[in-house]
């Protein structure tokens, strides 16, 4: 099963903040976060995670992208341009009951297809 990772990307394509990791289905998921009352969360995580965004929205846009692990997904985002991203991180809101959570409703979320960039 993947894992959804909910993270806050720098708009200058620098830096990474990670918000949370959250369950997902087996369905492949790179999409930015319009609502997330879509995910389907609990209302106290929802709430958590939507203060979390607007505190960070001048700097940041919100995304929600399915990995297997946080090594991967730093690797797509590092093929995909951005820069600064840090090797180890641990999520803003953790929450402890990672494996009781229900699984996020991603039906509406987009697959976006990028252009890799060339290393230089």
């Amino acid at each position: 099963m993947h894992r959804l990772f909910i993270y806050l990307a720098g708009r200058s394509k620098k830096g990474l903040k990670l918000v949370s990791m959250i369950k997902g289905d087996q369905q492949k998921v790179v999409s930015r976060v319009y609502s997330l009352k879509e995910l389907n969360l609990p209302p106290t995580w929802e709430f958590k995670i939507s203060t979390i965004i607007d505190e960070n929205k001048m700097l940041y846009e919100p995304w929600v992208e399915s990995a297997s692990s946080y090594n991967e997904l730093r690797q797509r985002l590092i093929d995909r341009g951005y820069s600064e991203i840090p090797a180890g991180i641990s999520p803003m809101v953790n929450f402890d009951s990672y494996d009781k959570a229900p699984v996020a409703n991603t039906s509406s979320c987009n697959v976006v297809k990028t252009m890799l960039r060339k290393k230089q």
